[in-house]
Order: C-alpha cells, then structure tokens, then sequence
C-alpha cells in the first residue's frame, strides 16, 4: 500500500466518524449525572459498533502494512494518527488476527503514548501480563518491533521506543 492511499483513508475514516459524531451524538453527557459512566460506555459502545468496518479496515491497513514503510513515512502515520479526532481511539487488533501479540504490542507502538503516556503504561502493563499468563515470548516480539517505535519523548516520560526497550532489558 502507498503511503498517500494509508494517509488518506486514514483522513476520510476519520471524517466520517466525526460526521456522524456530531449528527448522531449531539448532546454532551452530563458528568454530574449519577449514571453518566454508564451513558458514556453506552454511547461509546455504539459509535464502535456502527463504525466497526471502518475501524476495522483502518486497522488492518495500518498494521498490516506499518513496517514496510521508511522511518520517515512511519513518523507521517504516527502524526496521521495523532491528528484523527476519533479514529486513534478506537483503533484495534482485528479479532481474527492470528499474531494476536505481535499486533496488539504493534498497535501501541502506532498509538505513540496516545494523549496520555500514562494510559500507555497500563494498557502495556496488561498486555505483558496476558502474554505472561499465556506463556508467549513477548520479550522477542517486543525486541523485533522496537525498531519499528517512534524515539520522540511526547509527554516528558520518555518515548515508547524507550519504553519497549525498557521491556526486554
């Protein structure tokens, strides 16, 4: 896949969820109602699903095909990403991916700490656990990819390269 085509299906992904964001989800939940965590996983729930081609699509274009481009063209995707106003969030390991691990530690790496490092280090935190449970060899998955992770330290808590590295060592 050319760069130009990933970046812009990126872009008209993302005009579409945002479209129908604003004509289907036009009310703000209100945070001092007592079941407003409720409202909002429901709500979420259903963007996700009524946009779950799109996801899915737009997730297997990007990890089926991120490390084929240069470290430059893979820095224009990570700020592609960065950018989308929905599309960065819902991305996901599509459910019939056979490398299940070398995808979901992938998809962190396209992720680049997202809007909160912090966010970043639990979801990894978990993900090595599953894979410890499940007796997989993440360090050698993990060490395979950092080659693939941004080295930009975007939130002063270092970069997820930095973080991968910090993984097999």
């Amino acid at each position: 896949m050319k760069l130009n085509i990933l970046l812009q299906k990126i872009r008209s992904f993302d005009q579409i969820m945002t479209k129908d964001n604003k004509e289907n989800y036009p009310e703000v939940i209100d945070i001092n109602a007592d079941d407003w965590i409720e409202q909002a996983k429901m709500q979420m729930t259903k963007f996700q699903e009524t946009h779950f081609e799109i996801i899915t699509e737009a997730s297997k274009d990007i990890l089926n095909n991120f490390d084929k481009f240069t470290e430059e063209e893979r820095k224009t995707i990570l700020d592609e990403v960065a950018n989308t106003k929905h599309l960065h969030h819902y991305l996901q390991v599509p459910a019939d991916e056979k490398e299940y691990y070398k995808y979901s530690f992938l998809l962190i790496i396209v992720k680049n700490l997202g809007l909160d490092s912090r966010d970043t280090y639990l979801e990894l935190n978990e993900l090595v656990n599953d894979a410890e449970k499940n007796n997989i060899d993440y360090k050698a998955i993990v060490n395979e990819l950092i080659p693939l992770a941004d080295d930009n330290d975007k939130h002063g808590m270092g970069s997820i390269k930095e973080l991968f590295q910090g993984i097999v060592s």
